[in-house]
C-alpha cells in the first residue's frame, strides 16, 4: 500500500501541538516533519511500515518523517500531537541528548508488544471503574491465563492490573472533587473505593 504524504507549513515557528479527540482510523500515510505522540485516552493499534503496535493510556513514542503509519481500532483514543522540524530537533538534541530516557524515545525503533487483547482489559477499566473488577475478570476480557495477563499488563504499563485501577479510580476521584465539588466520601464511593478511609490513604 502506498503512503500519502501529509506536509504542513508552521506558521508560528517550528513546533506545534496539536490534540487528536476521538481519534479515527485513516489511510497509511507519512510527513514532512516528526511528531511526539502522547497517548491521552483510550487505545488502538499504531501500524507503523506495517508492524503492528498496541496502544494504550501512557504510552508516548516518536514518528519519524522517514516512516509510514496508521491507526486502527481506535476505541476513545485521544492523542496529543507534537509536531516539529527536524532542524528544530538537532537544536533540542544538542543540550537534552544526556537527559534520561532521551536515546529510548527519540533514537530507539518502536518495541513490539505483540499483544493487542490488554488493551481490551484497560477499556473495560476505563468504562467500569466504580464496580468491583477482579484480575481474573480483566484477564478473562482479554482472553489471557491470568498469570500470563499480569505479567504482560506491568510490561505493557509499568503497573500492575491492581494498581492501574487504583489510579485510574483516584484519578476519575480526583476530577469529582475539584471540577464538580463532591465531598471525598462521596467522591471515593462513586469511584469504586467502598472504604473511604482507604481511598484518604491512597489519594494522598
Amino acid at each position: 500500500m502506498k503512503a500519502h504524504k501529509l506536509d504542513y507549513n508552521f506558521p508560528d515557528g517550528r513546533c506545534e501541538l496539536r490534540m487528536q479527540f476521538e481519534q479515527e482510523g485513516h489511510v497509511l500515510h507519512c510527513h514532512g516533519f516528526d511528531e511526539i505522540v502522547f497517548v491521552l485516552k483510550g487505545s488502538g493499534v499504531h501500524v507503523v511500515d506495517n508492524d503492528e503496535y498496541p496502544l494504550i493510556r501512557g504510552d508516548v513514542f516518536v514518528v519519524r518523517d522517514s516512516h509510514a503509519h496508521m491507526f486502527n481500532h481506535p476505541k476513545h483514543l485521544t492523542l496529543a500531537n507534537i509536531i516539529y522540524q527536524r532542524d528544530f530537533f538537532h537544536e533540542l538534541k544538542k543540550e537534552f541528548a544526556d537527559s534520561k530516557g532521551f536515546k529510548t524515545l527519540f533514537e530507539t525503533e518502536p518495541r513490539s508488544i505483540g499483544l493487542v487483547k490488554i488493551s481490551s482489559a484497560i477499556d473495560y477499566m476505563e468504562k467500569n471503574y466504580p464496580e468491583e473488577i477482579s484480575v481474573n475478570h480483566l484477564a478473562n476480557k482479554a482472553d489471557m491465563a491470568s498469570s500470563t495477563f499480569r505479567r504482560i499488563f506491568k510490561q505493557t504499563t509499568g503497573l500492575t492490573p491492581t494498581d492501574f485501577l487504583i489510579h485510574l479510580r483516584i484519578e476519575k476521584a480526583a476530577k469529582m472533587i475539584l471540577q464538580k465539588n463532591v465531598k471525598i466520601t462521596d467522591a471515593s464511593l462513586a469511584s469504586g473505593f467502598w472504604n473511604s478511609s482507604y481511598f484518604t490513604r491512597k489519594f494522598k
